[in-house]
């Protein structure tokens, strides 16, 4: 299995334009809201 990008709904503005970052912090590339998947 590779690791593919996974699709998230922003809660904000209900865009699925989210930047997955290797910190785990998710940022919503249309309105910056950031969503933290902690482990």
């Amino acid at each position: 299995m590779k690791s593919a990008d996974v699709t998230i709904h922003c809660p904000e503005c209900g865009d699925i334009v989210f930047e997955k970052h290797n910190n785990g912090e998710i940022i919503c590339a249309e309105c910056g809201h950031v969503l933290n998947s902690g482990h």
